[in-house]
Order: structure tokens, then sequence, then C-alpha cells
């Protein structure tokens, strides 16, 4: 693809896996697709759960183990451009529902997930959709400062939410798969791959339900 040749001048990221130019790359991509990508556009809506460090052991409240690190409801548009069966360009905004589970398990301060996407989906069987690419991913946590409890040990302590406002932005890698249910209806599953030039790298597991729109 011609429209990928400029890539190549794109700076490093920083040190700890600093913010790509990711605008330079969603751009050549775009451009790397003819007016026949945009004639085959479409657009499709997921709904489903965003596990954040789905293998990591944490303590919940009632000082009981819990497996499957920190669940949020999750949903999603895709704008694809082309088609599966040759190769699609797919933008994808997704973000969590904050509004529904509104605290975290471990500090009480409310958490607010999104993040933006620029991946490829190609078709690898004849109900199989293929999903890679990269995508920055946001993470907003506020808090009241508000005293909370919580096991320490054989009892209990007494700790405090954030009284403030902080956003942090890190970069991924995505990499899933979705199995087609009808022609316009998908069970889609998708790792989320944080902090990829880190030692602190995290993972995101999806699990959704996705339909088109048109």
């Amino acid at each position: 693809m011609k429209g990928l040749s400029f890539l190549g001048t794109i700076p490093a990221t920083r040190a700890g896996g600093g913010i790509l130019k990711f605008h330079w790359i969603v751009l050549g991509w775009a451009i790397a697709f003819s007016t026949t990508a945009f004639a085959e556009a479409g657009v499709a809506t997921g709904l489903g759960v965003m596990s954040s460090n789905p293998l990591k052991i944490t303590g919940a409240q009632s000082g009981s183990p819990a497996i499957g690190g920190h669940l949020d409801f999750y949903g999603y548009l895709k704008f694809r451009l082309g088609s599966v069966d040759s190769l699609a360009f797919v933008p994808t905004l997704g973000i969590t529902s904050w509004f529904l589970t509104g605290k975290t398990a471990d500090d009480g301060s409310s958490v607010l997930r999104y993040h933006l996407g620029a991946c490829f989906e190609k078709r690898v069987g004849s109900s199989t959709i293929f999903h890679v690419g990269p995508g920055i991913f946001w993470e907003k946590i506020s808090g009241d400062g508000q005293a909370i409890t919580m096991p320490n040990g054989a009892g209990t302590a007494v700790f405090y939410a954030p009284s403030s406002t902080s956003v942090s932005r890190v970069v991924y890698f995505d990499v899933g798969l979705a199995f087609e249910l009808a022609s316009d209806q998908r069970f889609f599953t998708d790792i989320q791959l944080l902090n990829i030039l880190s030692t602190k790298r995290t993972i995101n597991l999806i699990l959704a339900f996705e339909k088109d729109l048109f």
C-alpha cells in the first residue's frame, strides 16, 4: 500500500510507553484505502463487559479473594471501511458504563474508561473474523475524599478515596476474534494489551454481542 510509505517518519514513542503520533497512523491507513472502501462503509455497535487484569487475584471489600480484576459494562461503535472478505479498516470508539458500575472495588473512586482504536478486520474462516491494530486508552479517576473501611490483614483499616480528578492515557495493541451468529450479528472477543513497551503491562478482556446498524 503506497499510502503507508510516509509512516517511517513518525517519531518513536517516549520511554515507558508514551503516546505515539497516533493521528498520523490513522490518517495513513485511511489514505491507503480507495473510494471503493468508503462505498462499502458500515457502522456496528456492541454491548458487553470489559475486565481489567482478568487474571489478577484481588481482595474484595468483603475480605474474600476475587478473581477477574475490575469488571465494567462496556459499549462501542465501529466504523467499518471496506469489506472483511478482503480487508477492512475499522476505527472503533469504546466506553465503559461508569454511570452503572460507578465505583471501583478497592478505593470507592469513580472510574471512566474509554478508548479509540484504529484496527483492521479480515475474514479468516466461513464465520470467523480476525481483528488487530493499535489504539489509545484513557482512564479518568475521580473521588470525593471520603473515608472507606477496608480489610487489612486480620482486621480492617480506614482508607481515603482520591479527592481530585486525574486522567491517564496509554497506547494499547488490540487483537481479537468475532464469530458470526447471523449476517449482521457477531459474538466479539477482544484482548487489549496496554503499556506494551513498559514493564507495567496490563490486559483488558472484552466479551460483547455486536450488531450491524447499517
